[in-house]
């Protein structure tokens, strides 16, 4: 029966006390008790977030489910359908990379003709 100003509440437990109740905050601070458990808290909570989510990302991209249909083969076949995609280049972006290699190839066969001639002038200069 609640008693007068607090009254009495019910938890979860079925453990009934008596008065007003903290807020969670703060009964969470009086039970850690020191600002090291508070830190240590803070990381291993980043560290379980971080591990769900590498485990999620390795169950839907890399984990072997068989041949057989599964849920994540869609979302595998974008992320593989654009990989490819990205490493594979275009029919406009092959013509461009033979236009470049005949370019070079030009400009390599022009400064080799010119070194040639320039070491015969050199060497018709030193003979006279």
């Amino acid at each position: 029966m609640p008693k007068e100003g607090g009254g009495a509440s019910r938890h979860d437990y079925g453990v009934i006390r008596e008065g007003p109740q903290p807020a969670l905050k703060q009964t969470m601070s009086a039970e850690e008790g020191s600002l090291l458990s508070t830190r240590w808290l803070k990381w291993t909570r980043r560290f379980q977030v971080a591990a769900m989510l590498g485990t999620t990302a390795y169950l839907v991209f890399f984990h072997d489910f068989g041949q057989q249909d599964h849920c994540f083969k869609p979302i595998r076949k974008f992320v593989k359908d654009k990989y490819d995609s990205f490493l594979t280049p275009t029919p406009a972006e092959l013509a461009e990379i033979e236009q470049l290699k005949q370019t070079q190839t030009a400009q390599a066969a022009t400064a080799t003709a010119a070194a040639q001639h320039a070491s015969t002038q050199s060497s018709a200069t030193s003979q006279q």
